[in-house]
């Protein structure tokens, strides 16, 4: 029994090790069906409640051990944390993932509908995507399945009930093909029809929408160097160099922490810098204002449009990166051991969405663009999504090419052009279907020119977010609790 129970574990934890090997940038996308096939047959076939949970827990290990391996990277090669206390950190997040995935235990239908069954895996496996989504969960929305079928003919449903939409489309395709053991082909049929239209349609139907002309700029600036006390001067004199040297456009974007100073205090220098260029510009930066009487620093977009400054704070921030959760608490374990305690202040108040002349700009700063919901809020009534990112805390890694491939998601789920300036990499230009127009390599130093085409179509995701597939959870679950009642009523009636 113990050799058997191993033995489910082990193939649990290695299908969880191969399902990132469907994200961005091997893009093996039919892995991540793969994998789930074995997760359900392994699920079906477990004994006890205890078994399945196992299952989905070392799977959840393996999945998040070799999908964000790169936070190891981050926290050791650029954090500075000692390589032992950096292990044990990681060793914590692979512990709080797997437990968290492990709610999809909970799924577990037993009807006699093979249908019913599957929708009720593929709602477990999309509730586990939201929960990590949370902002007082995990709050690591990272590795969705829908992320991985970005290039799939299911993309057809983000704009209906965005990355969810598609995650639960791939999971019950997933558990379809896992009944073909037991020869159960009308799940099959049914998951089937499903991915047709995705063959056939568009996600978003193209608009002729007025051009806009962009320049993101990639300075490239290693972080040694951007951090040191007068770092944000050489960062502010090679941003503009390049800005100046590429062709005139409508708009000029520089990435994340752009100039790593507090602007306000700054800003005849920056002026200064800035007179030359031929075109209103978005750049990121920090700023320090007074709050509850205390100095409190915010990360934030700024906005130079005829000559004046706006600015726009970063409401959700990355957790034990800017932040310390429950910082009184969890600081006086971190502290000792060397943990870099930063202190970014995430803004909580209404903010008024920047505008470059007649554009309404929808920014998102770095890990914000991960949090659906928080985009949609922004996306749904502005022309264009300014992402600005800095991926070089995440190295030579995956980290960054998935980050562009959440970024992609968003574009899709809302009808709206995108653009992603890095310091580092990867800048692109993403159009309104999801697709990368063009994109510069890493570590290079350059400007992406170009034009986006902007669209005015809604889409249900933007104008209804999570209730279409709230709608269908509980839909899923009538049905389930239907199917379980009459196979009570079956079996009552078999004596």
């Amino acid at each position: 029994m113990w050799q058997r129970n191993s033995g489910r574990f082990s193939l649990a934890l290695s299908a969880g090790l191969i399902y990132p090997l469907a994200f961005a940038p091997f893009d093996l996308w039919p892995l991540a069906i793969f994998t789930l096939v074995v997760l359900h047959q392994l699920i079906l076939r477990a004994n006890t409640n205890g078994q399945i949970f196992g299952i989905c827990f070392v799977f959840g290990v393996g999945k998040f051990g070799s999908g964000a391996y790169w936070i190891l990277v981050s926290l050791i090669s650029y954090a500075e944390v000692h390589v032992s206390v950096a292990v044990g950190l990681f060793i914590v997040f692979l512990l709080l993932s797997g437990t968290l995935f492990s709610v999809l235990a909970f799924f577990k239908s037993k009807s006699r509908y093979a249908t019913i069954n599957a929708l009720v895996f593929a709602t477990g496996l999309t509730i586990v995507e939201i929960l990590l989504s949370l902002p007082w969960s995990l709050s690591f929305p990272w590795l969705h399945l829908g992320y991985a079928l970005i290039d799939t003919p299911l993309s057809v449903f983000a704009p209906i009930g965005g990355v969810w939409a598609v995650s639960f489309v791939g999971a019950f395709s997933a558990a379809a093909l896992s009944l073909l053991v037991t020869r159960h082909w009308p799940t099959l049929a049914t998951a089937s029809v499903l991915w047709f239209p995705g063959l056939f349609l568009t996600a978003n139907p193209s608009a002729d929408g007025e051009s806009f002309s962009v320049a993101l700029v990639q300075g490239n600036v290693p972080l040694t160097e951007k951090w040191e006390t007068n770092g944000w001067r050489n960062s502010l004199v090679r941003y503009s160099w390049l800005s100046k040297m590429s062709p005139s456009t409508d708009l000029i974007v520089w990435p994340e922490s752009a100039l790593p100073v507090a602007v306000s205090a700054r800003e005849e220098e920056v002026f200064a810098a800035l007179e030359e260029l031929d075109g209103q510009l978005v750049f990121g930066a920090l700023e320090e204002r007074k709050l509850t009487g205390r100095s409190a620093m915010f990360n934030v977009v700024v906005t130079v449009d005829h000559g004046e400054l706006s600015y726009f704070r970063k409401e959700r921030l990355v957790p034990f990166g800017e932040y310390i959760p429950w910082r009184h608490q969890i600081g006086r374990v971190l502290q000792p051991i060397g943990y870099p305690m930063s202190s970014i202040t995430p803004s909580r108040a209404a903010q008024t969405l920047p505008r470059i002349g007649d554009l309404l700009l929808a920014p998102a700063i770095c890990y914000e663009i991960a949090y659906p919901e928080l985009v949609r809020r922004r996306g749904s009534i502005a022309d264009l999504i300014v992402v600005l990112s800095e991926d070089s805390w995440l190295g030579d890694t995956t980290g960054p090419w998935q980050h562009l491939q959440i970024a992609r998601m968003r574009a899709l789920e809302l009808n709206r052009p995108l653009v992603r300036a890095t310091n580092d990499g990867v800048t692109a230009i993403v159009d309104a279907n999801g697709a990368v127009l063009d994109q510069l390599e890493r570590y290079r130093e350059d400007v992406l020119v170009g034009s986006v085409a902007l669209q005015e179509r809604s889409t249900l995701f933007a104008r209804f977010g999570l209730v279409p597939i709230a709608g269908l959870f509980v839909l899923v679950s009538l049905i389930s609790v239907v199917a379980s009642q009459r196979d009570r009523l079956h079996r009552t009636r078999a004596r």
